[in-house]
């Protein structure tokens, strides 16, 4: 090879190089975009902490038995696999990325407590826990991926806690209403919220075209959607769990549960709820058969947490976080501690 035949090879190959090296970090760092009906979670879940996520077959969860550190598992609970050293909470999941709110300092992991906001962070890294990013470094709670949009609670200095969105790339961060609205009721491309500042009604948004409408006139909470029926808690009505048929509009109200209700999670025909009474005895966690209103007692006590994946429901002691129980989340009721 002659020493002018190398002078000119040396130049190609390192053009080559640079050009390889720009197309491989293009490649990596591209996000593949998602349908704008797509959801990282389910209202439910979301409205529960999102602690548990799960998506073809795999289940992304804060582990109580470490920390509450990323890990997954197979829907049905086996091939355990620690992910990431994060404390974290509000899992969202699509085809590429798992996104996080990570709990960064507090020690006792009080989920999404705004006593511990100023320990929250937003990021997202790929499917086996690698290449984290963060998508927003300010005090974050509550998100919920919709689209390609992460939604999220946001807090500065500034403008307090004000509802944010930001791009999954981790660009386009906005603004969306400038109060603490939750935008936990995912439906497709629709986000269900309740107002906070001036009334407490269920609004709908469209997050494709940003224009929002008025559904429902009351004073109500937790808006979940599942078939044709919106879910929802009537504070003024001692808390009790309702529906509206969606297509038949506020003349079919009805109420499901007559009692007092703290929290609840919708998974197709069965919705998993907790009964408050101030006997302690009477407290319990519930389910419901909406198709033949059919209710089983699932545990005495009360229960916070509950996220429901296709094969299990998980839900946590109120007074003992660390306690992680599962039951199947149809068919026979069997609660037994979740211990992976």
């Amino acid at each position: 090879m002659s020493i002018s035949f190398r002078r000119l090879l040396i130049p190609i190959i390192i053009v080559a190089a640079i050009i390889a090296i720009v197309v491989v970090t293009k490649y990596k760092t591209q996000v593949v975009p998602n349908d704008d009906t797509y959801n990282g979670t389910t209202a439910g879940n979301s409205y529960n902490g999102s602690l548990f996520c799960e998506h073809n077959n795999t289940i992304y969860f804060a582990n109580p038995a470490d920390n509450y550190n990323l890990y997954s598992m197979s829907s049905s609970g086996e091939n355990l696999t620690k992910l990431a050293d994060h404390k974290v909470v509000s899992l969202n999941v699509d085809d590429n990325y798992i996104y996080y709110i990570q709990d960064s300092e507090s020690i006792n992991h009080d989920f999404l407590s705004f006593m511990n906001f100023n320990n929250y962070a937003l990021f997202r890294c790929d499917l086996d826990g690698k290449n984290e990013i963060t998508l927003d470094s300010q005090p974050c709670m509550y998100a919920t991926l919709i689209g390609n949009y992460i939604y999220y609670l946001h807090y500065d200095d500034e403008t307090a806690t004000t509802l944010y969105k930001v791009k999954n790339d981790g660009s386009k961060p906005e603004v969306v209403f400038d109060e603490p609205i939750y935008p936990c009721g995912c439906s497709g491309k629709f986000l269900y919220y309740v107002g906070s500042s001036s009334d407490h009604y269920i609004h709908r948004l469209d997050t494709t075209s940003g224009n929002t409408s008025l559904l429902y006139m009351g004073n109500y909470w937790q808006p979940q959607v599942s078939s044709e029926y919106i879910y929802f808690l009537d504070n003024a009505n001692n808390y009790c769990l309702c529906r509206i048929n969606m297509s038949e509009g506020e003349s079919s109200y009805e109420v499901l549960v007559d009692e007092f209700v703290e929290n609840f999670n919708v998974y197709e025909n069965v919705i998993y709820y907790q009964v408050h009474n101030d006997n302690t005895d009477e407290s319990a966690l519930m389910r419901m058969n909406v198709d033949d209103k059919t209710v089983s007692k699932v545990a005495t006590g009360e229960y916070r947490d509950i996220c429901i994946t296709s094969e299990y429901t998980y839900f946590h002691d109120f007074s003992n976080e660390i306690s992680t129980y599962r039951t199947p989340t149809k068919g026979d009721i069997s609660v037994q501690i979740f211990n992976p």
